[in-house]
């Protein structure tokens, strides 16, 4: 609550003291509410009792705690007076005039204490109601009982024997003097030397500063001053002197010029002294920008004038003689005034100046000249009295412009053809840039056109004899279609000049390939490229030689046109003419590939060949004359890769190979071509008069193709073998490989009558096997080509 209802609360307690139940505590100018509940505590309040006006009394509410309710608050009201903290208690503060607790005090032995001073008034009775409460520390007031009590304090007034109103500091009064009625707080302070206020201060406020005056002129020194309320002996009223050290210095003084300020103005020699400027050179005259202030008289070094412009040299000053030598000499601010002569700008270098360019100075500058008689510094041709020439200008300054001289006519050459345009012309003596003498230009704005002009295809009469493309020749255009610079010749069109989309030769034979046309090159791809009729030439898918086959088609040389797949193989040329891989040898009827090696075919009749099982291939020896044989069948006998057996080219001397009939050439194993004694391959028996090879007789043409054996004809160890007459001990001849008495049975009878006619039978069955073999291998040639 506010303050009211807390007097309110005083008013109940003193009028009825042993009210309880009220609470002590206050907080922002008013009660918390009544505590109530729980224990009530005993409240005491004690202290002096009688107190002399305007002192303290310290004072202590107190009252019993136990453990359920070990804290306590307090408050105190006064009737009069004034409360005041006691410092030595940590628990109190002042509030709108009252004493109270600044928080929950814990007891101590038992007991919650707090202390708090009273200042009496001047005089009455005070009385202080205090408020005392249990806090069981819940911060609530629920259960906290409270209580109060009430102390009356006499006052004993103070006695005022003056009578000014103010008791005296004796009895806590204020008035320092009780027996002067003019002495008090409210008194006003005399200058007397007495505190008449009581401010414990004498004098104050009403005394006056006086200043010493050492040098007794009347004006002290504000440094050095006292308070006092009548002038000490040696001190003035003011503190004007500038300086107490000297009597003649004084506001009053007079200004003289000795460097001081006597007249303590803060300004020294002020109105008297003058400028003094600093003569370096010694001429008598003064720098201005270095300068003293001074009292009149001689200083040394320095002159009363500011009139020298350079005081670092003693021939420049205002009495020094202007010269020319780019110095201001006589300081007027102007440099070689007067002395400089003018000199004109020479720009063409005519040694005559320009009127309007010039410049003074002391000396001719480069590319001037003393005189001005030129009117246009840009020619050298042109100056005052210079011969007049004929080239438009004014060349003697005289404003006639070529006077004199003989004028002609000139025409404009617009376009630079050299030819003149006769309706625009000039009259000069010379000829002027951009016309010419000829005034026959037909065309004034095309360089191209003029009498003499080469005549083009473009609807222009360009040589100017009226006539419009005379004499033009007049080109034949091909449609382009594929931009490969070649048209066809059904789409053409006569121009003078390029149609686009056309070009100007002919002959392209696909204007729809960019890639094909003449001189193209030829690519195996089944185009004419370069349009000469035929496709692919000189590319491997093209037949050179005729024959049929190319390159693609397997022409083993396609330059020769008896070489190809389908070529018959003649024995002893050295070429492969059937372009099967084998050069001189037959194929094998099964399978088309050559039984031997094709440098082994033409040694079959070499009779004197037969211990050299090595050189079966003897070229020379393929044609003997005495070989009853065709020699260029010798090497055709039957497949090299089925020496043996027609049907089986691994099978080729086996023993028991008898039985394959069909295959007359084919008895004996590869490495047997002449073995006699193979008869157990069936049509083969005759072959065993391969050692009877010495004679190169009739037997031997059959024996030396190896009619059994085709593939044995070109066995490099063997082929050469059929004729060998001496040959019968060849182990690799034998029969199947193991047979060599088969050779010795061949050379124990070689003239005998039944050999020889047994070699023309074996002759006879090799040559219908060779036709046999053709057929067959024409046969696969045809297949192949099907596939």
């Amino acid at each position: 609550m506010k303050l009211s209802t807390l007097s309110f609360c005083s008013f109940v307690v003193l009028f009825s003291m042993n009210a309880a139940a009220f609470s002590s505590g206050k907080s922002g100018g008013g009660c918390n509410g009544c505590h109530s509940g729980g224990k009530v505590p005993v409240v005491s309040l004690t202290g002096p009792t009688t107190l002399k006006a305007n002192t303290e009394g310290v004072y202590t509410l107190s009252f019993p705690s136990d453990a359920a309710q070990p804290f306590g608050g307090f408050n105190v009201a006064k009737s009069s007076g004034t409360l005041l903290l006691d410092p030595t208690e940590t628990m109190a503060k002042l509030l709108n005039n009252e004493v109270t607790h600044t928080g929950k005090k814990q007891n101590v032995g038992g007991i919650v204490s707090f202390t708090f001073k009273l200042k009496a008034p001047l005089n009455g009775t005070v009385t202080l109601t205090g408020w005392g409460n249990n806090v069981n520390g819940i911060q609530g007031s629920s259960g906290d009982g409270a209580a109060s009590k009430t102390l009356a304090v006499t006052i004993e007034p103070c006695i005022d024997a003056d009578l000014d109103t103010f008791p005296a500091v004796s009895c806590g009064g204020t008035d320092c003097n009780d027996g002067n009625k003019n002495i008090h707080p409210n008194a006003p302070e005399l200058c007397d030397g007495i505190d008449n206020n009581c401010s414990n201060t004498l004098d104050e406020g009403v005394t006056k500063a006086f200043f010493l005056d050492f040098d007794k002129d009347g004006e002290g020194d504000a440094s050095k001053s006292v308070q006092a309320c009548v002038k000490p002996e040696g001190y003035a009223e003011n503190d004007d002197d500038c300086n107490d050290q000297d009597g003649a210095i004084s506001t009053s003084a007079v200004e003289v010029c000795n460097e001081k300020d006597d007249d303590c103005d803060l300004v020294v020699d002020e109105g008297l002294t003058i400028s003094f400027y600093k003569d370096g050179d010694g001429d008598g005259h003064g720098d201005a920008t270095s300068s003293i202030e001074a009292c009149p008289g001689n200083v040394a070094g320095y002159v009363t004038n500011s009139l020298d412009c350079n005081d670092a040299d003693e021939s420049v000053s205002p009495s020094g003689i202007e010269t020319c030598d780019g110095i201001d000499n006589d300081c007027e601010g102007g440099i070689d005034e007067g002395v400089k002569t003018t000199f004109f700008l020479d720009s063409d270098g005519d040694k005559q100046g320009d009127a309007n360019n010039s410049l003074q100075a002391c000396a001719n500058p480069v590319g001037y000249v003393a005189n001005a008689n030129d009117c246009n510094d840009k020619k050298p041709t042109v100056f005052k009295d210079a011969p007049e020439l004929c080239d438009q200008q004014d060349n003697d300054c005289d404003v006639d412009v070529d006077e004199g001289l003989v004028e002609l006519l000139w025409y404009e050459d617009e376009d630079g053809d050299e030819h003149g345009d006769p309706d625009v012309s000039l009259s000069l003596c010379s000829q002027p840039d951009g016309y010419v003498s000829s005034d026959d230009d037909c065309d004034p704005g095309l360089e191209s056109t003029y009498p003499g002009a080469p005549e083009l295809c473009n609807d222009v009469d360009d040589d100017c004899d009226s006539e419009t493309d005379e004499d033009t020749v007049s080109v034949t255009f091909y449609k382009d279609g594929d931009g490969d610079t070649w048209g066809i010749e059904s789409d053409t069109q006569i121009s003078c000049e390029l149609v686009p989309g056309y070009a100007t030769r002919g002959g392209d034979c696909n204007d729809g390939n960019k890639d094909a046309f003449p001189g193209a090159a030829e690519v195996a791809n089944g185009i004419d490229d370069n349009c000469d009729d035929i496709i692919d030439e000189g590319t491997s898918a093209y037949d050179d030689d005729g024959d049929g086959y190319s390159e693609d088609d397997g022409d083993c040389d396609d330059d020769a046109i008896d070489v190809n797949p389908d070529a018959e193989e003649t024995l002893g040329n050295g070429v492969d003419d059937d372009c099967d891989g084998l050069t001189d040898a037959f194929p094998d009827p099964v399978d088309g590939t050559d039984a031997a090696d094709g440098s082994d075919a033409t040694d079959a009749t070499d009779g004197t060949d037969s211990t050299d099982g090595t050189d079966a291939g003897d070229a020379t020896d393929a044609a003997d004359a005495t070989d009853a044989t065709d020699a260029t069948d010798a090497a055709d006998a039957v497949d090299a890769t089925d020496a043996a057996d027609a049907a089986d080219a691994t099978d080729a001397a086996d023993g028991t190979d008898a039985t394959d009939a069909t295959d007359a050439t084919d008895a004996a194993d590869a490495t047997d071509a002449a073995d006699g004694a193979d008869g157990s391959d069936g049509s083969d028996g005759s072959d065993g008069s391969d050692g009877s090879d010495g004679s190169d007789g009739p037997s031997d043409a059959a024996d030396a193709a190896d009619a059994v054996d085709g593939a044995d004809a070109a066995d490099a160890t063997d082929a050469g073998e059929a004729t060998d007459s001496t040959d019968s001990t060849d182990g690799t001849d034998g029969k199947d490989g193991t047979g060599e008495a088969a050779g010795s049975a061949c050379t124990a009878a070689p003239t005998s009558s039944g050999h020889t006619t047994g070699l023309w039978v074996v002759g006879l069955g090799a040559l219908l096997a060779l036709s046999l073999r053709r057929r067959t291998r024409a046969a696969l040639v045809r297949r192949r080509r099907a596939e």
